[in-house]
């Protein structure tokens, strides 16, 4: 089947464009990558599986495509979100929600998991684990503050967990009569395996940005997603449902959320993927936004690739709720906000940086 690019780009971008049948898009699809015309295939795919997610070539097909785009680069896998336009937003979520807007998003990878502490150390070009410090601003000599994930594993121990009863094993040569249990409990927690497989958290807004962008260079750029990039990854190519995996309400099985009262974050790669291949895009840890939070965002602005760069205030948008807060937080439309300020650390928020190819 052969057809213009105009109508193409109408399928893409134009909501009441009438898709073709499945079979005729695949063999669209087959012809744009013929003609070497793999981004346009991906956005065609994604939004032709998004009307009909259960059709079973469309989503073979979509899942092939997007895997292949996938790069690797400093230790993380960015699964590649392609062009095209979503709903940002509820009607029936809270105020700052509202009103649902129609955004449109060039192409952009973003992280498949919120960054292990090992990650957070290549990527941020810090020294690795155990030893991972606070990331600093150019010039500053002092090196005498804690390693930054023993300070946050000790802070997280000391005011979020309550579980007594556990008595891990120590290292050998460690006499335990010399240790309080919270020190216990941190050298139990402080392996090389967690390090690569729980996401770091405790960063700040500053200290977050550092880490995403400290790679980029005259090619590409490394970010905090946008808010509107979020959405969208979290999403997954599904239309208008609440939480990654679709509409079903949260379980222990789909994500790791309301575990305030014993410190039990999980490994992100527990829970099933969304549609993008993206782990753990509800619950885990909240995830930190390039924009400025404004309540009142969705009711003005740019329509494509918006951001919220300028308003007054300390507060940064964090998305996707953690392994402490309610079932709530959980929807891809809930907007938290946290204060920028460099002494706020919290064991509830990670990142999750982007990749795009600077044009």
């Amino acid at each position: 089947m052969t057809v213009d690019a105009q109508t193409v780009l109408d399928w893409i971008w134009n909501e009441r464009a009438v898709l073709p049948h499945p079979t005729s898009t695949l063999e669209v699809v087959d012809a744009l990558l013929t003609n070497a015309e793999i981004d346009t295939a991906a956005s065609l795919l994604d939004r032709a599986w998004g009307a009909q997610p259960t059709h079973q070539g469309l989503r073979e097909a979509r899942d092939k495509l997007l895997d292949h785009l996938s790069i690797t680069e400093h230790s993380i896998l960015f699964r590649y979100v392609p062009a095209g336009h979503f709903r940002q937003g509820s009607e029936e979520g809270d105020r700052d929600e509202r009103p649902r807007r129609r955004v449109e998003l060039d192409a952009f990878w973003i992280a498949e998991t919120p960054l292990t502490w090992v990650q957070a150390a290549d990527l941020g070009r810090l020294e690795p684990p155990p030893s991972l410090r606070h990331a600093r601003d150019p010039g500053d000599e002092d090196n005498s503050r804690e390693p930054l994930i023993d300070f946050m594993l000790q802070r997280v121990i000391s005011l979020y967990s309550v579980d007594d009863t556990v008595e891990p094993e120590l290292p050998e040569g460690i006499d335990p009569a010399t240790l309080s249990l919270a020190q216990r409990r941190m050298i139990a927690r402080s392996s090389l395996a967690a390090y690569d497989s729980l996401p770091a958290v405790g960063m700040n807004f500053d200290v977050a940005l550092t880490i995403a962008r400290a790679r980029s260079n005259e090619l590409i750029d490394y970010n905090l997603p946008t808010e509107a990039q979020w959405e969208r990854a979290a999403r997954g190519g599904l239309v208008d449902c609440r939480y990654p995996w679709g509409d079903a309400e949260p379980t222990p099985r789909l994500a790791d959320y309301d575990s305030f009262e014993r410190f039990s974050l999980r490994s992100v790669r527990e829970f099933a993927p969304n549609g993008y291949g993206l782990f753990a895009m509800s619950g885990s840890c909240f995830e930190w936004c390039l924009d400025v939070y404004d309540a009142h965002a969705y009711r003005s602005g740019p329509a494509r690739n918006p951001i919220v760069t300028t308003k007054e205030g300390e507060q940064r948008v964090v998305r996707g709720g953690s392994w402490a807060d309610c079932p709530a937080t959980l929807t891809v439309s809930f907007r938290g906000s946290i204060t920028s300020n460099p002494y706020f650390l919290s064991p509830t928020v990670g990142l999750r940086p982007v990749r795009r190819v600077r044009r």
